[in-house]
């Protein structure tokens, strides 16, 4: 205030970008050109795959233009962030099944920005043009702490989608894997009680009634989706015997191990 006086300026309420309080809108950032921390995620976008989208541990969807050369980002998709990690992207997916007009889901989870952490990010892609940091949807819910949470309690790694679109497979580190019906944003089945440590890999099979998941705990399971959480029907460990409780680092849900720290 002394200073302003002694120039005569006026003083004046100061903000900055960190005390912004609304995480729901991201806050521009200066793109120099990829991405600023680990990339978690790649799809080659259909139906030419002449596009290629990145997503990573800087909180952004970079969209590449294979078209050029050399390759630039189109542009970038920015979902909601807040500080530290929250908003870090671990895992990706687009839908292989276009909407009439075109359009794909683009579903993006991580380390959320609600108090649960496992919340998924959903998109139109390509989206409008008028929209280009990302035409976005209502997400899937997170969950809350209690007998039957409506998403998942903790970071999100892994997401795929049904060979014919409408549903999606999310895994993380609670330990279970949600189908989620994309028409209704409600989990329909929930695949637990194998897995004894976080579950780091989903896939469909082809024919859509089965899934896949690989987890910390060395094991690959095969779930029949329409046993709706009722066990795998097949169950095989590839790493042999379960790993000893900090034997290796996938073993527990930890930050990540990397110093790089996520934008903001």
């Amino acid at each position: 205030m002394a200073l302003a006086l002694l120039f005569g300026l006026q003083s004046e309420p100061a903000a900055g970008q960190a005390e912004v309080r609304n995480f729901t809108q991201p806050i521009p950032m200066l793109n120099t050109g990829g991405h600023s921390a680990p990339v978690r995620g790649l799809i080659f976008a259909p139906p030419d795959g002449l596009h290629l989208l990145s997503a990573g541990l800087d909180k952004i969807v970079n969209i590449w233009n294979l078209h050029e050369a050399p390759p630039a980002i189109a542009r970038t998709i920015r979902p909601r962030i807040w500080r530290g990690y929250a908003g870090a992207i671990y895992a990706m997916a687009l839908s292989p099944v276009a909407e009439p007009d075109g359009q794909r889901l683009l579903a993006v989870a991580g380390f959320g920005v609600q108090a649960g952490r496992g919340e998924i990010g959903l998109f139109r892609f390509p989206g409008a043009n008028s929209r280009p940091t990302g035409d976005v949807l209502p997400p899937l819910p997170g969950g809350t702490p209690g007998p039957d949470p409506d998403g998942h309690l903790g970071v999100v790694v892994s997401l795929a989608f049904h060979p014919r679109g409408g549903f999606l497979a999310s895994a993380g580190h609670d330990t279970t894997i949600r189908v989620w019906d994309l028409h209704t944003r409600r989990t329909i089945a929930v695949l637990k009680g194998q897995h004894t440590r976080p579950v780091n890999a989903v896939a469909y099979l082809p024919d859509g009634n089965h899934i896949v998941s690989g987890g910390a705990d060395g094991q690959v399971l095969l779930w029949d989706v329409d046993a709706r959480g009722r066990g795998p029907v097949r169950a095989e460990s590839l790493d042999g015997p379960q790993p000893r409780r900090g034997q290796h680092p996938g073993c527990q849900p930890r930050r990540p191990p990397y110093r790089h720290r996520p934008r903001e």
